[in-house]
């Protein structure tokens, strides 16, 4: 199904965070419609830096790529600022599509960016993006298969009123979504939804638990990113799990917290990878 079919399909589309190939699997695993490739977790997973702009569209588009391969629903990818300028974007949409990605989202920023939720965010002229975005909208070869998500970062410096004008222009010049990158609250993102021209993509807050889908149906946003969802808890269990190690001599008492091998198995679906064709049998 493709993105546009699931938009159409369902009033809010909840979408989790995946860091890597292992993190995709489990989310299409237990049900998801839809995976997003977040620029945070992948900062911090595979160069273990903040999400300042140190990623290039290669780590990326490698990334992109493992993650679209072993799983069968649509995937979102952050692509930052689009790695330069339009001629730049134009190659990382292509090479996103190649990748097998079905959409992603590009901000106005300055470069290098930023965390949408770090202050000290800078944003480009609404002209100077809109040459970036032409230049997505021009690469793509499956316009129907492939949304992009413009995303302004603009709040803190510009304000509502801004944003709201920045996204129409955005619209008016193909985006397919709008998204910011800045924290709101509930009655923001409604006023979103009522004077942007085109659907509203969310991410959740710094403390996702503190929402819930009903929340974000209400306010009438079609896609939520939860963005640090899957990267957070499990840091907090990779932390506890060393921890115990270190200090117990031991790790029984979280033998709960484990999954089994054969449930590592089944997530990784090694039982497709037995019947390849061609595949040598023992």
């Amino acid at each position: 199904m493709t993105v546009r079919e699931l938009m159409a399909k369902k009033k809010t589309i909840i979408c989790p965070e995946a860091y890597d190939a292992l993190s995709a699997l489990m989310i299409e695993k237990t049900g998801y419609d839809m995976v997003w490739i977040t620029g945070l977790g992948l900062a911090g997973s595979i160069l273990g830096v903040p999400d300042i702009g140190l990623t290039t569209a290669s780590d990326v588009i490698r990334s992109a790529a493992a993650i679209a391969q072993v799983v069968n629903i649509p995937v979102l990818c952050d692509i930052d600022t689009g790695f330069g300028g339009a001629t730049n974007v134009w190659r990382t949409i292509r090479e996103m599509e190649a990748a097998g990605v079905r959409g992603v989202h590009m901000e106005d920023q300055t470069f290098p960016k930023r965390c949408g939720y770090l202050p000290g965010k800078q944003v480009i002229p609404v002209e100077d993006y809109l040459e970036k975005l032409r230049a997505a909208v021009d690469a793509r070869k499956n316009k129907e298969d492939f949304i992009i998500v413009t995303r302004t970062d603009c709040k803190e410096s510009e304000g509502m009123d801004s944003l709201i004008r920045r996204l129409n222009i955005y619209a008016d010049n193909g985006a397919d979504l709008g998204m910011s990158g800045s924290l709101h609250t509930f009655d923001e993102l409604k006023r979103m939804t009522r004077e942007v021209k085109i659907p509203i993509l969310a991410g959740s807050p710094a403390d996702p638990a503190a929402t819930t889908v009903k929340q974000w149906e209400e306010a009438g946003v079609k896609i939520v990113l939860y963005w640090t969802s899957l990267l957070f808890s499990s840091m907090k269990a990779q932390l506890r799990t060393l921890e115990m190690l270190r200090t117990k001599g031991s790790l029984a008492q979280m033998k709960e917290d484990f999954i089994s091998y054969p449930e590592y198995l089944d997530i990784v679906k090694e039982d497709w990878w037995g019947k390849v064709p061609g595949k040598h049998k023992a």
